[in-house]
């Protein structure tokens, strides 16, 4: 009988696997983003110096049963070893595993989800894919979210082909190129017994950004997730030249 349940549960999970399709793709290695938003005229007086603010308005510490459920999964980067400060391309593959469509901002282009004429504020959704680095060696571990980098996609409902609907059993493909940004590497991570590997999260907010002639603040709403991830990816590390 337990034979009998095992050879059934590998059924349905490749059964699963082979029902899933790809959605959507997207290779922003080969696009130049459109992503600065352009700011009201000047006023008199203004400075001319820009700046700029994130702030999340929520978190995500207790997840919902009934949020979307998704697997978050980093396929492969392009070399086996780094250095910091080097650059990283990687494929992402996003799978809905839920029960629910799942929308997900697709364009690389923030600057198209703006009016013609620049008012002070500006709506859209914001897909952003990191990729976190993780060391271990003995009883020292080091963990760095988006220390390998990350890539933003924006889309708004009102702007066709810039989100796309994942329904469950359905997955899109992201290739970016990311720079490790680390600012303090442990030591312990270049030594040769290290255990370095990367891998991927999602996360997808909606966002309200006001604008002056020198000002942005951006207030960030998570859309609380169910999210697995794939296997690390493993890595070496050199020390920086």
């Amino acid at each position: 009988m337990t034979k009998l349940f095992v050879a059934l549960a590998s059924l349905c999970i490749c059964s699963n696997a082979c029902k899933a399709q790809q959605a959507g793709s997207i290779d922003l290695t080969q696009i130049e983003a459109r992503d600065e938003l352009r700011r009201p005229p000047a006023r008199q007086g203004d400075a001319t110096e820009l700046r700029g603010m994130v702030a999340p308005v929520n978190s995500c510490g207790q997840i919902p049963k009934d949020a979307p459920a998704v697997q978050t999964t980093l396929v492969w980067v392009d070399r086996e070893e780094y250095s910091p400060g080097d650059k990283i391309k990687f494929e992402v593959r996003i799978l809905n595993t839920g029960s629910v469509p799942l929308a997900l901002p697709f364009s690389p282009h923030l600057a198209d989800l703006q009016p013609a004429d620049p008012g002070p504020k500006v709506g859209y959704s914001q897909t952003r894919v990191s990729l976190e680095f993780s060391s271990v060696l003995r009883n020292v571990s080091f963990t760095a979210p988006g220390g390998g980098g990350n890539v933003n996609l924006y889309g708004d409902e009102s702007h066709p082909g810039t989100m796309l609907t994942l329904r469950p059993g359905e997955w899109a493909q992201i290739i970016g190129e990311g720079k490790f940004m680390i600012n303090d590497w442990p030591p312990e991570a270049h030594s040769k017994d290290a255990i370095n590997h990367l891998n991927a999260t999602l996360i997808i907010t909606q966002n309200e950004t006001l604008l002056t002639s020198t000002d942005a603040a951006t207030t960030e709403r998570y859309i609380c997730l169910n999210q697995t991830r794939g296997p690390n990816v493993p890595l070496k590390l050199r020390a920086a030249d």
